[in-house]
């Protein structure tokens, strides 16, 4: 059975950040070349992804370099950024699947995370620290009950 990552043949990416200087190992991590093959690699894009050895990983080195950058409009408002961003993934056997325009990133102002996303998302970036994370969640979520701040993060 063929994997996901040797089914694909190319993507075509039309970046929403368009100057990323792909040599240089910390900034990768934010084009959209890493962004795609993280998500298909992974099945997430999250802070473990985010490692370095995540880049070295040849899967997903063999993704990065099927990536085909296309040529998009530039936003009016932020002429570093695309006005839309889109992904194309073309396939081995010739099947395309497009996104569509994509305006704003999930958890932008406009776009914001659901609850259960915003929640894992949180007990992402808690995930090596020394606090009871869902026990601090739970007690942010509802802050306006909590009479002493510092209780949250007491062990």
């Amino acid at each position: 059975m063929i994997g996901l990552t040797e089914a694909i043949g190319q993507f075509v990416a039309h970046p929403g950040f368009n100057s990323v200087p792909d040599d240089v190992l910390p900034i990768v991590k934010f084009s959209i070349e890493f962004a795609v093959a993280a998500s298909i690699a992974s099945r997430a894009v999250g802070l473990q992804e985010l490692d370095d050895g995540s880049l070295r990983r040849p899967e997903m080195l063999a993704l990065m370099n099927k990536a085909v950058e296309a040529d998009d409009s530039v936003c009016p408002v932020e002429p570093a950024f695309s006005l839309n961003d889109r992904l194309t993934v073309i396939a081995e056997d010739g099947r395309v699947l497009d996104s569509g325009d994509i305006r704003f990133a999930r958890g932008h102002a406009r776009l914001p995370l659901g609850e259960e996303e915003l929640k894992r998302k949180f007990l992402d970036c808690c995930r090596d620290s020394n606090v009871d994370a869902e026990r601090l969640y739970s007690g942010l979520a509802d802050i306006e009950a909590v009479a002493n701040v510092r209780a949250l993060t007491a062990h």
